[in-house]
């Protein structure tokens, strides 16, 4: 741009946003070429260049972590597959004591029949007799298919939700944020977004300010983001880049998010000393940048390069031992936790609860039923 405008840059060395806007005020300097977002306070002392591209003001935080819930054995089906199966039972039951009262002129067992209809759906073998008639082999023959295909299906997708569980969403936007409840942590060089959100006649951004909270560093505020209900307010290619340095691990998985979604209305650009001449000409070289479409290429290019560095590091440590873990090209198997598990084992202490009951409840009555023969059958005392 300097050859192009013809002029020489002096570069001043970075002391801070109000040192900057001072010598902007002042004309000690006559541009700022950092990605800044056009924020309304300012446009009245500063003015911009063509814009460069929509703000890219962004946050970290944690991802979010699974949580435990008895409801996994429901996720499989939804709610209407789960109500048409409680109707099909229901209405098997009753046509099944129908057909065999009508049909077979004897009473069918209401126990017999539950364990039919019941333990085919569990998969188990059909108990007591086969039937003879060609309406109840109808019938059994059209349930069994049906439990067959709804069991296969529901033991598919409930492995499916189990092994690659679903994850609760993730805040993306300022008011997703806000109602986390969680802080913002920022460094001292956002201050300009604070003055400028305080001004604002946006709720949510004068609610952001009150949850800002000053770190030293950058490094220590995502750091925060991974202990503490906490996200860090910043650039966002800056922070995927720190992200990739700092916070990745070795299999390339990284326990933060950046987000995607643009947080403010608004765009990004140069900041200028107000009714700078020389703005046309800026504009034109920016223009020619956004046509040749370098401003992506530069940004796909600087992501590349920090990637494929982080990748060879991490390779580095793998082969120097740092952390043992296998390298072959074989399938890590995925090892279910307690977050997975929990709803097979609360139904099997259940039912094992229910059956210990009903156990000791059948012991009871047994012994109460031959102590009451044995007192029938004794003898009246002789007087």
């Amino acid at each position: 741009m300097g050859d192009a405008l013809n002029f020489s840059p002096n570069p001043l060395p970075f002391e801070g946003w109000e040192v900057v806007l001072r010598r902007l005020r002042d004309r000690e300097a006559f541009i700022w070429p950092v990605n800044l977002p056009i924020l309304p306070d300012m446009v009245e002392e500063y003015d911009f260049s063509f814009f460069l591209e929509r703000s890219t003001l962004a946050f970290t935080m944690a991802k979010p972590t699974l949580k435990p819930s008895w409801l996994s054995l429901y996720y499989p089906l939804q709610t209407e597959v789960w109500i048409f199966v409680a109707a099909s039972v229901l209405i098997l039951f009753i046509i099944l004591l129908m057909i065999k009262h009508n049909v077979e002129g004897k009473r069918y067992e209401t126990w017999l029949a539950v364990k039919l209809v019941i333990g085919t759906l569990l998969d188990e073998a059909i108990p007591g007799e086969l039937p003879r008639k060609t309406p109840m082999r109808m019938l059994l023959t059209a349930w069994l298919i049906f439990t067959f295909i709804v069991g296969t299906v529901y033991r598919s997708n409930l492995t499916a939700c189990l092994t690659i569980p679903t994850y609760p969403p993730r805040p993306e936007t300022l008011v997703d944020l806000l109602n986390t409840g969680a802080r913002v942590t920022i460094v001292d060089t956002m201050d300009i977004f604070v003055t400028s959100f305080k001004q604002s006649e946006s709720t949510t951004l004068r609610t952001l300010t009150e949850r800002m909270v000053y770190v030293p560093s950058f490094k220590e505020g995502m750091t925060e983001s991974l202990t503490e209900n906490s996200a860090h307010l910043y650039e966002r290619l800056y922070m995927e880049v720190k992200v990739e340095e700092y916070f990745t691990n070795n299999d390339g998985s990284t326990s933060l998010y950046v987000t995607q979604g643009t947080l403010l209305d608004d765009f990004s650009a140069f900041l200028l000393i107000r009714d700078a001449p020389f703005r046309s000409k800026i504009d034109s070289c920016l223009m020619v940048f956004h046509e040749s479409g370098l401003l992506t290429k530069w940004k796909t290019k600087v992501m590349d390069e920090i990637r494929h560095e982080n990748q060879e590091r991490r390779k580095t440590n793998i082969l120097q031992g740092e952390e043992k873990k296998k390298t072959t090209d074989e399938t890590d198997v995925i090892s279910l936790t307690l977050l997975h598990m929990q709803g097979p084992l609360v139904l099997y202490l259940l039912t094992a609860t229910v059956s210990f009951l009903a156990f000791i409840s059948e012991i009871s009555i047994g012994a109460y039923r031959h102590h009451n023969l044995k007192m029938s059958r004794r003898p009246p005392a002789s007087k």
